[in-house]
């Protein structure tokens, strides 16, 4: 009987410690403001544009930092029609479906004014990008339903607008 509750106390401890040590290698939670999503929350073939307009914009930065322009097409697409809207320091790549039943999208770069003082870029990640020249830029992925009036300006914080900022998954 002894034996029975000491391997029992020992079982108990063992679960205890490996419960305590995966516990502890979780990731954080990551707690999300109000306007903003995942992308993994879209139908599939709204993810899947998600995924072609994060490589766009490679593709862009890529042409900005060679050529200091932003290019007129960004995503070659026949569902959504793409625009470039440019004002000051903010860039604007606006998509809207062609079903009206999909989401619009909104690309939103900022750049440092010119005379700004160029700080060491941020590490890259889903809202800082370097592009070759060493311009540090604050990069947005937004939606919003394929409804209402579209933009009359240069959005600078959609979510005043009802967008739905989108990440990738953590």
């Amino acid at each position: 009987m002894k034996r029975a509750a000491a391997f029992v106390a020992v079982l108990l401890a063992v679960g205890l410690v490996a419960w305590l040590g995966a516990s502890r290698r979780k990731a954080p939670a990551v707690a999300l403001l109000p306007y903003q999503g995942w992308a993994s929350e879209l139908p599939r073939a709204e993810r899947r544009r998600f995924a072609e307009v994060r490589a766009a914009l490679k593709a862009a930065e890529l042409l900005r930092g060679t050529t200091h322009q932003w290019p007129a097409r960004f995503v070659d697409d026949r569902a959504v029609t793409w625009s470039v809207s440019i004002h000051g320091p903010y860039v604007n790549y606006l998509g809207i479906p062609s079903d009206p039943e999909g989401l619009r999208w909104l690309v939103l770069i900022i750049e440092p004014e010119p005379a700004a003082i160029r700080d060491p870029p941020p590490p890259e990640d889903d809202e800082h990008q370097t592009l070759a020249d060493g311009t540090g830029l604050h990069v947005t992925v937004w939606t919003s339903a394929n409804a209402g009036p579209l933009p009359a300006a240069v959005l600078a914080f959609p979510a005043a607008e009802g967008w739905i900022q989108r990440l990738s998954d953590p």
